[in-house]
């Protein structure tokens, strides 16, 4: 999603990426020590004067907060322990809440987001920018994107990438007529025992045609709905997870003697299928991929 004004400020101090683990020395709710560990490695990691952290127990499993205080912003970080007794910490959820939200960039040119409608529902979004008089307009919505109008006059924007839930807030600022980024959380979803591992790539999109439990024609998606037959080339394959079973479809490359695939979710709102997760070798762990597509809500997972 092209968000450059907010995205510059939207990286932690730690260059966290969702994925990573971590370790913390806690000494009476406060976190004195914070280390990156990457297997049986460890390094630690500087805390920035900016960075406060608070340390917690939800339902037996140890929690960190950390806030990150910056000019513009206020970043919240929550790390949860994998279980009671691990000291391994992965990223919750990642919030950035914009202090003053503003269209008006430093150069003086107004960037800011306006949003398509039908029916009095919220289908899409832009982001427009003038400068010098100049105006120009990019699709900034991406597929799969779900649009709420609160009773405030804001607007939500909900939507899958990666194994992540965006959420996306806008707010039209004092005499503006374009809305800006109020704030932004990222919530990610846990991988668990599963050796598939949840990789939602909104735009990899195609349209699949099944004749009983075989795929005879497969079209690429372009953002912008246009469709693109595709002539398989050797050593590609698509086929049903389980047969019978359209909701779930496997492509399987296989080159040199060695495999490779990408798994796409039929979406029961518009029949197409996304790319949810891709790996080396054949197999699926199709228990393991369920459970965390059961962990989104039910509107998100059926734009998917």
């Amino acid at each position: 999603m092209d968000r450059p004004t907010f995205e510059s400020e939207s990286r932690d101090s730690h260059g966290q990426e969702g994925s990573g683990t971590f370790g913390f020395t806690i000494s009476d709710s406060s976190v004195t020590e914070m280390t990156a560990v990457n297997g049986t490695k460890s390094h630690a990691l500087k805390i920035p004067a900016n960075a406060s952290f608070v340390a917690s127990v939800v339902k037996g499993v140890a929690s960190v907060t950390e806030t990150i205080t910056q000019p513009k912003s206020t970043e919240t970080i929550v790390y949860g322990a994998e279980s009671a007794t691990s000291t391994a910490f992965h990223i919750v959820s990642d919030t950035i809440v914009v202090s003053a939200p503003t269209t008006t960039s430093a150069n003086g040119s107004t960037v800011g987001f306006e949003f398509s409608s039908t029916n009095g529902v919220i289908t899409d979004v832009q982001r427009t920018s003038t400068y010098k008089g100049v105006s120009r307009s990019v699709d900034a919505g991406p597929s799969g994107a779900v649009f709420v109008k609160n009773a405030d006059g804001s607007v939500t924007e909900s939507f899958v990438n990666g194994n992540a839930i965006e959420t996306i807030k806008f707010v039209k600022p004092t005499g503006s007529t374009l809305y800006a980024i109020a704030a932004s959380t990222t919530t990610y979803i846990p991988v668990g025992a599963s050796k598939t591992v949840l990789n939602v790539e909104p735009e990899d999109r195609l349209d699949i045609t099944l004749g009983g439990n075989s795929v005879t024609g497969v079209q690429s998606v372009a953002p912008n709905g246009v469709k693109t037959t595709l002539k398989l080339p050797a050593g590609v394959v698509f086929q049903e997870v389980t047969a019978g079973d359209p909701s779930l479809i496997q492509e399987i490359v296989t080159r040199n003697g060695h495999s490779s695939y990408e798994l796409f979710l039929k979406s029961t709102a518009t029949g197409l299928y996304t790319e949810i997760a891709h790996g080396t070798g054949v197999t699926v762990d199709l228990v393991g991929i369920q459970s965390q597509l059961h962990q989104l809500p039910a509107g998100l997972l059926a734009n998917i």
